[in-house]
């Protein structure tokens, strides 16, 4: 019992500290848009900050804005950010 718990301690941290993040490049493509649309960088910033818990990649979060399909929580976040 003790070996299949040490095992799934592992594969948690594994799944958490490999989880893929927002390259930087992706990160200035979004700010460099967000001010392009006449945003304030900081604000853009706390935006990209809630938008990175939300989505995996920049494509995916664009992809969901346009949709409108983003969650109770990061709709919320972004609101703090105005």
């Amino acid at each position: 019992m003790r070996k299949y718990f040490i095992m799934l301690i592992i594969y948690i941290v594994c799944a958490v500290g490999c989880a893929k993040s927002w390259t930087k490049e992706e990160k200035n493509e979004f700010i460099n848009d967000c001010v392009t649309m006449n945003g304030v960088e900081t604000t853009c910033v706390c935006i990209l900050s809630c938008l990175e818990i939300e989505f995996s990649f920049y494509n995916k979060a664009l992809s969901s804005i346009e949709k409108n399909e983003l969650s109770k929580e990061c709709k919320v976040c972004i609101e703090n950010c105005k």
